[in-house]
């Protein structure tokens, strides 16, 4: 990880934030997506991301929340 990566509990809280203005209408999932991606997540086919060190995080989805 060089000092520009986020860390796990930094990325959990960005999706926080993420998911809160998706719910809010201020952006799309899509847009959600497109953002963690831009912090150096992959999302895998199940729907899980995968960090640059290997690690899989199983973010909240705004789409599946109850």
């Amino acid at each position: 990880m060089d000092n520009l990566d986020l860390c796990t509990a930094e990325h959990f809280r960005l999706n926080d934030a993420l998911v809160k203005m998706v719910l809010n209408g201020s952006i799309t999932n899509a847009d959600r997506e497109e953002l963690l991606h831009k912090a150096k997540l992959l999302k895998l086919e199940d729907g899980r991301w995968k960090d640059s060190e290997g690690s899989i995080l199983n973010l909240k989805n705004p789409e599946t929340l109850d």
